[in-house]
């Protein structure tokens, strides 16, 4: 007999067998605290890492928001001898379309974008923009490509790196940045990769709509849903899916409230499978009042 079951509070006591003790246990009414049972045993029941449940996560440091005092910071540095140059020439007056190619250049710009080549070095490209004057009188200039918003910043390479290791490997932000200073030769802080991944977020507004649209359309579609912890505390990750298409969310809930608010439910006109009855049958009940019996739910 494991010395856990022979030591249990409740075998000491007396007052519970260990038949009506161990479906406690599996009910989530006994804690592994106080225990000789291992904590992963507490599965989804386990307590949030804070005691009270309504306190925030983080701790008053009594400093300004920022940089400090003091902070050595991190960002790039421009080059003088940049590995390549792009010129943006100004072609013609944007007022009248007069050829500009031969009109004297009156103010000029540089930006250098440091990104990742196809080989594994890193490399610098300097955006040069033009002014030019026509004969009319106007100033005419040629602007900087789309994501050359510095005068030093990274490159597109370098950011889908950074966004690739954190959201797809799942890798800390810390470990991410090493790996990109290692590799790159160039040093990445913390905070640059987290405004990666939330850029790169913004971007995806046009695509979660498309994911969504698709899968309302889809003749059958799985929901299914999973524990995980956010900030120390036990919220759920839904997936809406098909063959070829994902949707995860994360909500607190696990029912049926959750799945609405992923936002294809609601929307969809076709079969709804479901791995757990309850659940299907909740789906169902909602579905008639909600969704006028469009989606039907099987198992």
């Amino acid at each position: 007999m494991p010395s856990w079951r022979r030591w249990s509070p409740c075998r000491l006591s007396g007052s519970l067998s260990w038949k009506r003790w161990s479906r406690s246990c599996g009910r989530g009414l006994i804690r592994t605290r106080g225990t000789l049972r291992p904590p992963s045993s507490d599965g989804y029941a386990k307590e949030p890492a804070e005691k009270n449940k309504k306190r925030s996560l983080r701790r008053r440091s009594g400093r300004k928001p920022g940089g400090q005092r003091g902070h050595e910071g991190h960002h790039l540095q421009r080059r003088e001898d940049p590995d390549d140059t792009v010129l943006h020439e100004v072609e013609s007056c944007e007022c009248c379309g007069r050829d500009l190619s031969a009109a004297p250049i009156e103010q000029s710009q540089s930006r250098q974008v440091f990104d990742l080549p196809e080989m594994p070095a890193l490399e610098c490209v300097e955006h040069w923009t033009q002014k030019r004057r026509c004969e009319c009188g106007h100033l005419t200039g040629s602007g900087f490509p789309v994501g050359v918003s510095a005068p030093v910043c990274c490159g597109p390479r370098i950011r889908a790196l950074g966004i690739y290791l954190v959201s797809y490997q799942h890798l800390p932000y810390k470990r991410a940045a090493e790996i990109v200073s290692d590799w790159a030769g160039v040093s990445i802080s913390v905070a640059t990769l987290q405004a990666f991944v939330a850029q790169g977020a913004e971007g995806l507004e046009e695509f979660l709509v498309e994911i969504r649209s698709q899968l309302t359309r889809a003749q059958v579609a799985h929901f299914d849903e999973t524990g995980g912890r956010v900030d120390g505390r036990l919220q759920w990750i839904h997936s809406a899916s098909t063959d070829t298409l994902t949707l995860l969310t994360v909500h607190r809930k696990r029912g049926v409230k959750a799945m609405l608010a992923a936002g294809v439910l609601p929307g969809s006109r076709g079969v709804a499978r479901c791995t757990t009855t309850g659940r299907r049958t909740a789906i169902s009940k909602t579905s008639c009042t909600r969704c006028a019996a469009r989606t039907t739910c099987v198992s």
